[in-house]
């Protein structure tokens, strides 16, 4: 266990593919919890749900294409309340939602989901299924599959990071090549136009400019 909390603390500092570093930590967790299947599910806010993001196991490929409702099953009412579930037997669960199984052919027996939290505000959830030779998962795996989760909160956040810093670069390239085009202009209207004309030329195309725009 210690070992793999190891391996995904440096793939941390090393990945900068938020895809590729959080298949990582789902193909970590689950082979330390030995677990039948694992995945992770982003929460899309404005449609109101999950949309599986990695999926590991036998069923994994049937679900790539599948979305959860808020508030429906397992993990809608993890996402939901943002508190983690521990179920030792899902279908005496009545949150559960056994369609899946049906879609998939998997018979799910134990499971543990978790939330994915940023800031305390939940970006998705995590879960195991079925622990191999177990008839349920327990209190201790609980506790070590909550410190998955908070490793893969911390990759969101680096990641998301990542991506406003880049969006920010482009908006100031961008802004620096205007100024740059600007100037090499009004070098050129200057060999043939009055520099008092030029000025006010300058002047109303900074107005103009000053009406759009965003603050970076």
């Amino acid at each position: 266990e210690m070992e793999a909390m190891s391996v995904v603390s440096l793939a941390m500092s090393s990945l900068l593919d938020p895809h590729e570093l959080l298949t990582m930590v789902m193909d970590k967790s689950k082979e330390v919890m030995r677990a039948e299947a694992s995945s992770l599910l982003m929460l899309d806010q404005e449609a109101s749900l999950l949309r599986f993001h990695v999926a590991r196991g036998t069923a994994g490929e049937a679900l790539r294409s599948a979305t959860v409702a808020l508030g429906h099953g397992i993990a809608g009412w993890v996402a939901q309340t943002g508190a983690p579930l521990l179920i030792p037997d899902a279908y005496q669960d009545p949150r559960f939602d056994p369609s899946y199984d049906k879609r998939s052919g998997f018979r799910t027996r134990s499971i543990l989901t978790v939330p994915l939290k940023v800031k305390d505000e939940v970006t998705g959830v995590v879960q195991v299924i079925n622990k191999v030779g177990e008839t349920a998962f327990d209190q201790h795996d609980l506790d070590l599959f909550l410190s998955f989760a908070s490793q893969a909160s911390v990759a969101l956040d680096n990641a998301r990071l990542y991506e406003r810093t880049k969006a920010m670069a482009e908006d100031l390239r961008q802004a620096l090549e205007q100024e740059r085009r600007l100037t090499i202009e009004k070098e050129k209207m200057g060999a043939y136009i009055p520099k008092q004309l030029v000025d006010e030329i300058s002047r109303n195309r900074e107005q103009k400019l000053a009406l759009g725009g965003k603050n970076v």
